[in-house]
């Protein structure tokens, strides 16, 4: 795998400013309310979670395939993950309400920024490396906050 091809791929179909910043936005909003939509699952190990674990695994591609982000996406996952034990402390209807709400949100938005962009999400527009552009987008915005910073 070269992740440098992989980026430059998934950087090949963010390139209107506002799109970008939608993604800056939504995909660390999308990956919390995954987090937490799976967190409703009544199962767990003490405080640990099933949204917690696929968090983890999700993660896990960054040690094996993306170790130049592994610091920033460490960052972004544990805050992401902080987030999500500070809203559990709610009721479980209105828990999950945040996170449906926030998964339906970002996704139309980011749907919408790519038709303004005239490109199609990275994940539907290349077969070869579709799979990876779903890893690929924590980068992308860790590349634009390094830049904003």
């Amino acid at each position: 795998m070269n992740l440098d091809k992989f980026i430059s791929d998934y950087d090949s179909y963010h390139k209107d400013p506002l799109n970008i910043k939608i993604h800056v936005v939504c995909v660390p909003l999308i990956i919390l309310s995954v987090v937490g939509i799976l967190n409703a699952i009544p199962i767990s190990w003490g405080h640990i979670r099933i949204g917690h674990i696929v968090c983890s695994l999700y993660f896990s591609y960054y040690i094996f395939f993306a170790r130049t982000y592994l610091p920033p996406c460490f960052v972004m996952f544990t805050a992401l993950i902080a987030v999500d034990f500070l809203l559990a402390k709610l009721s479980t209807q209105l828990y999950l309400s945040i996170h449906i709400s926030l998964f339906i949100i970002c996704w139309v938005l980011q749907f919408w920024g790519h038709k303004k962009e005239g490109n199609k999400p990275a994940f539907l527009g290349n077969k070869e490396t579709g799979i990876h552009s779903i890893f690929m987008a924590p980068i992308l915005v860790i590349r634009h906050i390094r830049i904003i910073f």
